[in-house]
């Protein structure tokens, strides 16, 4: 996700630049057919041109803001994911040991076993979803947060996050028959569970239901037609102006375009994605914290002004 609050020039024109080269020296050449070889004949219209701009705006205003709903939506679910990781911490830290007598499971909740497994295995969970949707190879990045019968258990499991979301139920289980948990916080930390499940699924919908492609070819389609022949529209008004007058619509046009193709898959693991790297540092920062372990990691800081 790019943070900077301004972007270069460069940066905004370099995935549209190849297009608006072409459309530039098209331009230049309908230009100087006009002017200098008076052949009058390439001129048309310009009322069709207003009225089929004002068309593709509308197509592509659409476009743009549907792709812009499911990365917005995307990164709700990964705030989700933020807050439901806390919340169980939370409730285990509060709810460990509240059926035994007081003081029986020790001064510091935090610091116990039962806590600490959770933890893990939450963390475990962010980060296999994160690798999980952008289909890489999850175990390297979560088997420093797993025992080696966790390892054993999940590494030939297609969805390793469903997976870790089990063996925390059965971790709620245990605790429950060995009297940490009552009956009221189990159901409690079962709903959270409940709840992570379903932002795991919202990503997995997002990622496996991809925009249809008829938003990416019509408008594009339109696009290119529009910018084919507006010069023809332009150059009897404007004359020598119109390579770049043409060619300035042409950008704005594309730019557009491109910001909504940019946008619409949040989790492919680009500069525009919902920056799941650092949402889980962040996760396992909190995590850490609240379970009083001693070496937590760093915040992710943005390289060029980009967070991952």
């Amino acid at each position: 996700m790019i943070v900077d609050r301004q972007l270069s020039f460069r940066s905004v024109t370099i995935s549209v630049r190849r297009e608006n080269l072409v459309f530039f020296a098209l331009s230049l050449l309908v230009t100087l057919f006009y002017r200098r070889l008076n052949v009058t004949g390439l001129s048309l219209a310009v009322t069709p041109f207003t009225i089929l701009g004002a068309a593709i705006t509308i197509f592509l205003g659409f476009r743009t803001n549907t792709a812009y709903d499911r990365w917005w939506e995307a990164r709700n679910l990964w705030g989700g994911l933020v807050n439901q990781s806390r919340t169980l911490i939370r409730q285990a830290i509060t709810f460990h040991g509240a059926s035994l007598p007081e003081n029986a499971d020790g001064d510091n909740p935090a610091a116990s076993p039962f806590v600490h497994r959770m933890a893990h295995l939450q963390m475990a969970f962010v980060n296999a979803t994160r690798t999980h949707l952008r289909q890489q190879d999850v175990l390297p990045q979560i088997e420093r947060y797993l025992s080696p019968e966790d390892k054993e258990s999940v590494k030939e499991i297609q969805n390793v996050p469903l997976a870790l979301l089990r063996l925390m139920g059965l971790e709620l289980r245990r605790a429950h028959r060995t009297n940490l948990l009552d009956t009221i916080p189990l159901s409690a930390m079962d709903s959270t569970l409940s709840e992570l499940t379903d932002l795991l699924g919202g990503c997995e919908r997002i990622k496996n239901t991809p925009l249809p492609r008829q938003y990416d070819t019509v408008p594009q389609f339109a696009i290119y037609i529009y910018s084919l022949f507006l010069p023809l529209g332009l150059v009897s008004s404007i004359g020598w102006w119109t390579p770049i007058i043409s060619s300035l619509i042409t950008f704005l046009f594309i730019a557009i375009d491109s910001i909504g193709s940019n946008i619409e898959d949040p989790f492919e693991n680009k500069i525009h994605d919902v920056p799941m790297s650092t949402l889980c540092r962040t996760i396992e920062i909190n995590l850490c914290q609240m379970i009083g372990e001693k070496e937590c990691p760093s915040p992710l800081e943005p390289t060029l002004g980009v967070l991952i």
